[in-house]
């Protein structure tokens, strides 16, 4: 599903169909990213239903669909620096398997040991294969920021693991590239989310016509009373 302007418009004006295309069409992207950076699949989990949950809240402000993907872009990485204190390990490593080489574990726990704006810079260029400009929006960094980011990132790495860096750094993409979920690992939370968040403005209109059928009620008994009927 694209996620365009006429969309992300419908889901602004809170049409339930197209606020589930879109969290469905974001949902993947947003999964695998957090996968990628917080390394945790019980954190990246965290991340997704919090990102989207908010994204409920907020989506009637959102002008466009470049609006849109900006915002799920830097929450999603907003949200992981905020779980920092949740850092992988060796049994639950997302980019890892029990069937990596030592080499490449290596090579990922060195990753990880990265200042988190380098880590960033990396995965989120040479993994997620963005450019430098949307790369730098997402981290709220300016662009010359994060090019300096991701050069100390690479110089750490290639001085690691010397002329194996490069076919390291493919197989990483490469387990990147996996974490993306299928749909039926994601749908069904989309919906629970868009549907707790339709909750409270249907008790709303629920509490609004139980208020005006009370009025009515004591208007009609009051009418009575008087003698009226």
């Amino acid at each position: 599903m694209t996620v365009d302007d006429e969309l992300v418009g419908r889901a602004a004006r809170r049409d339930r169909h197209a606020m589930e295309q879109l969290l469905a069409a974001v949902c993947p992207q947003v999964m695998r990213r957090a996968r990628a950076l917080a390394g945790r699949d019980d954190v990246a989990r965290g991340v997704v239903r919090f990102v989207m949950s908010r994204s409920l809240r907020v989506m009637g402000g959102w002008r466009d669909a470049a609006d849109a993907l900006r915002w799920f872009h830097h929450h999603t990485i907003l949200t992981v620096r905020r779980a920092a204190r949740h850092a992988p390990d060796a049994r639950r490593e997302t980019l890892v398997d029990s069937s990596a080489p030592a080499e490449y574990v290596a090579f990922v726990r060195a990753m990880r040991a990265l200042p988190s704006q380098q880590r960033e810079a990396l995965l989120l260029i040479r993994c997620e294969k963005w450019d430098l400009r949307t790369t730098s929006i997402a981290m709220d960094c300016s662009t010359q920021a994060t090019e300096g980011h991701l050069r100390a990132a690479e110089h750490t790495l290639q001085a690691l693991a010397g002329e194996a860096y490069p076919a390291q750094l493919d197989e990483m993409a490469r387990r990147y590239a996996s974490l993306t979920p299928q749909e039926e690992q994601y749908l069904p939370d989309v919906r629970g989310y868009i549907r707790r968040s339709l909750w409270p403005r249907r008790l709303r209109r629920m509490a609004t016509l139980l208020g005006l059928l009370a009025g009515a009620a004591a208007a009609a008994w009051a009418t009575r009373r008087l003698g009226f009927w």
